[in-house]
């Protein structure tokens, strides 16, 4: 049962208990807090310190690893060089193609994958978490074999990342840590120790906070950004993964990417290929919403529904991948502006850093 369930059926217990026991309903109310604290954690660090928590990197030769929670988490590095073709040597047909082979074949062995462009240059890491050791040599092992097989497809050319250029693309120049501020800090505490007299349940974000005040310096990091231009996006919509475009769209975007890319400070996209499930998901929720549609006469659902079909469509007529995707952008609003017009939609986010974990 996932988290987000768990959390709305304590917090629809508590609210519903209250008029039987107050002391219950409080509780209840608690533990629905304690259930998410996670989620909300890296919110009152940033609420703290003005920065936000990452975790922290050690590097060897030619890997990096940091602790998700408890659970290992071990990281490989790749530099494109070169490809044998790129957008305008290709037809319309043959980069769909050559584009669908290569994700088809070099995202697909599980764990997660960091596109990194830095100015035009382009990386590529490898990102596997298991609480095993052996497990993650061999899942890794898997994936970076999945990886040069697709590059083989493509002709392109790489070289493996040393663990200190690894650690300068997952925690890159713009990153600073955050120095301490003890009067926003005892500003937050006081106001929460405030409401938490009158809604008890905030004692938990009270504990949350004073575990924030404990966070090491060099966890905690926060934006700096010398050009007054740049400023940092995250990704919130895809909305182009909803429509059906034709193989001259799909072209004509990815040359005007490729056109921009030199000129974009640091974007980072973090793709993970999504569960069976949840690929699954997107046949079932177009039905449901056009037959409520359907029932209730609701023009605004119909075109919901359309939009999960021409997504479903895609998975089964094109066989494209689906994958679930973070994304940072370090850019001027020009930049943002863009790739918004290609479907991919960045605000304002701190909260974005973590696309860098």
């Amino acid at each position: 049962m996932g988290k987000a369930i768990i959390f709305l059926m304590f917090l629809i217990a508590g609210f519903f208990t209250r008029a039987y026991s107050i002391e219950l309903s409080l509780i209840l109310l608690g533990l629905s807090i304690v259930v998410i604290s996670r989620e909300i954690y890296p919110y009152i660090v940033h609420m703290m310190h003005g920065g936000l928590p990452l975790n922290h990197l050690e590097c060897l030769r030619k890997i990096c690893f940091s602790y998700s929670g408890n659970k290992p988490c071990v990281y490989l590095g790749f530099q494109v060089l070169d490809c044998r073709h790129g957008c305008y040597d290709l037809n319309e047909k043959d980069f769909w193609l050559s584009s669908l082979s290569f994700f088809s074949t070099a995202f697909t062995a599980g764990g997660e994958y960091i596109f990194i462009t830095v100015k035009g240059e382009m990386f590529i890491v490898l990102k596997v978490c298991e609480y095993e050791g052996k497990r993650i040599k061999d899942e890794l092992k898997s994936m970076r074999e999945a990886f040069l097989r697709g590059f083989e497809l493509l002709g392109c050319s790489y070289r493996v990342l040393a663990g200190s250029e690894l650690k300068g693309l997952l925690r890159p120049p713009e990153l600073i840590e955050v120095k301490t501020n003890p009067v926003r800090q005892l500003l937050t505490l006081i106001s929460t120790i405030l409401v938490s007299g009158l809604f008890p349940p905030l004692v938990v974000i009270l504990a949350l906070e004073i575990l924030a005040l404990s966070s090491g310096k060099g966890i905690v990091y926060k934006v700096s950004i010398q050009n007054g231009g740049l400023k940092v996006w995250g990704l919130k919509k895809a909305t182009v993964t909803y429509t059906y475009p034709s193989l001259r769209e799909i072209y004509t975007r990815a040359r005007v990417v490729y056109s921009i890319v030199s000129t974009i400070p640091f974007m980072a996209m973090r793709l993970k290929p999504a569960p069976w499930e949840i690929a699954a998901s997107l046949d079932s929720h177009a039905y449901r919403v056009y037959e409520m549609g359907t029932a209730l006469d609701k023009l605004s659902m119909l075109h919901e529904s359309q939009k999960y079909f021409f997504a479903s469509r895609r998975r089964w007529e094109r066989r494209e991948p689906v994958f679930l995707v973070n994304g940072l952008l370090i850019a001027p609003k020009e930049i943002r502006d863009t790739m918004e017009r290609m479907g991919l939609h960045f605000e304002p986010d701190m909260l974005a850093l973590k696309t860098l974990e």
